[in-house]
C-alpha cells in the first residue's frame, strides 16, 4: 500500500469516532485533496501561520500520525465558525456542495495574502460569457437599428451548473455539457426596455423580434467543478433522479481534455438527508470508495452507476484546432414580460 492510500484510510478511520451526519464533511474533503488547494498546502506546510487553523488541520488530517482530534470533526467546526454557518456544525446532514464552496472560502481568506496561493487559487475559475442577441441578425445579432447588443455579461465561475433532464433512461456527462452550451429550440418576443443597457435606444416596448441568449465558455480552468442541479429551490419539488454516465476523459466544446479525478456522490431524497460518499481516482489509476468509515478499491464501472452529485475534473491537453475554428454558445428561452 503506498503512502497516498494510506493517508486515505487514515482519514476515514479517524472520522468513525465523530458524531452522526458527518458524511458531507468526508466527501467534500476527500474529493478537495485531488484539487489544487490542498496539493499546494501540503507542499507549503512549512508556511503556515498559527491562525491558519483550516490550512493547519487539513495538513494534520492528511499527514500520517494524525491525532483523532486533528480530524474532519474539527474542519467542520473551524468552518462552521469562519464561515459565520452554525447549522454546518449542529449534527444534521448539511449539502455538500455548500459546505466544499465554503471550505474553499475559508481557506481562501487564510491565504489571502500569499501571492503564489492566488496564482493556484485562479487555476479553479471559469468564466463565461452571456450574451443576448437578435435571431433576425445572427450571427451578429446586435440591433439592426443601433447597432447595439441587448445585453452582455462575463461571469465567472467555481462550479459549472448543469440541468438535468427527467429521464427513465441514463445521459452522459459530455451530452450535458454540449446541451448547455447549444440552442434553444424555441424563442419568445423580448422586451427591450428590460434588457438594452445602454441609453438613447429609438425603441420602446416589445421589440416584435424573437431574440436568444448565448453563452460562450472564454476561460476554461486547470480543475473544473461540475455541480449537476438534481435539487429544486423548493423542498417540495422531488429529487432529478437520471442516471449521468461519467467518462474518465471528457472534452470540452472549445477543445479542453480534462480527465475524471473525483466524484460525490449522494443517496436520498433531499439536499438534507440521505448519505453522501465519495469516488476518487488514485496515483496508480485505480479507483477508490470512500465511505465514511470504510475505504475499499472499487471500478470505474460502480462510479458510473452511482447517482453523481459534484465532479472534478483536471485538465490534460487542448485541441488547438477545435479552439481556432469553433465557437461554441448556449441558447436559452427570453421569458415574455
Amino acid at each position: 500500500m503506498n503512502s497516498e492510500d494510506e493517508n486515505q484510510i487514515l482519514l476515514v478511520n479517524n472520522t468513525s469516532k465523530l458524531t452522526a451526519n458527518i458524511c458531507f464533511i468526508n466527501s467534500s474533503i476527500q474529493l478537495l485533496k485531488k484539487t489544487g488547494f490542498v496539493k499546494y498546502i501540503l507542499l507549503n506546510r512549512s508556511k503556515l501561520e498559527e491562525d491558519m487553523t483550516v490550512c493547519n488541520a487539513l495538513v494534520n488530517l492528511f499527514t500520517l500520525g494524525s491525532s483523532p482530534e486533528k480530524s474532519a470533526g474539527l474542519i467542520r467546526v473551524l468552518v462552521a465558525e469562519k464561515s459565520k454557518k452554525a447549522y454546518f456544525n449542529n449534527q444534521t446532514q448539511q449539502d455538500a456542495e455548500e459546505f466544499l464552496r465554503s471550505l474553499i472560502d475559508v481557506i481562501s481568506l487564510e491565504l489571502k495574502d500569499d501571492v503564489e496561493f492566488i496564482s493556484v487559487k485562479n487555476q479553479h475559475w471559469g468564466e463565461e460569457r452571456i450574451r443576448k442577441v437578435f435571431l433576425d441578425n445572427l450571427p451578429v445579432g446586435s440591433s439592426l437599428q443601433c447597432n447595439q447588443f441587448p445585453s452582455s455579461r462575463d461571469e465567472e465561475f467555481l462550479f459549472l451548473k448543469l440541468i438535468i433532464p427527467r429521464l427513465s433512461t441514463s445521459i452522459n456527462l459530455t451530452t450535458l455539457i454540449k446541451s448547455h452550451y447549444s440552442s434553444s429550440s424555441t424563442c419568445l418576443w423580448m422586451k427591450c426596455s428590460n434588457w438594452c443597457p445602454h441609453e438613447k435606444c429609438p425603441q420602446t416596448g416589445f421589440c416584435n423580434r424573437k431574440a436568444i441568449s448565448k453563452t460562450q465558455l472564454r476561460t476554461v480552468p486547470e480543475y473544473l467543478l461540475i455541480s449537476l442541479l438534481r435539487f429544486g429551490e423548493s423542498m417540495l419539488e422531488n429529487k432529478v433522479n437520471t442516471l449521468v454516465e461519467l467518462e474518465e476523459k471528457v472534452v470540452l466544446p472549445e477543445g479542453s481534455v480534462y480527465k475524471l479525478v473525483s466524484t460525490i456522490c449522494h443517496v436520498g431524497p433531499s439536499l438534507n438527508s440521505g448519505h453522501y460518499v465519495n469516488y476518487c481516482r488514485r496515483s496508480t489509476g485505480h479507483w477508490w470508495l470512500q465511505d465514511d468509515n470504510l475505504a475499499s478499491k472499487t471500478s470505474f464501472e460502480q462510479v458510473v452507476k452511482s447517482s453523481t452529485y459534484i465532479i472534478l475534473l483536471e485538465k490534460k491537453t487542448k485541441i488547438t484546432w477545435m479552439l481556432r475554428t469553433h465557437f461554441f454558445w448556449s441558447s436559452q428561452l427570453i421569458h415574455k414580460i
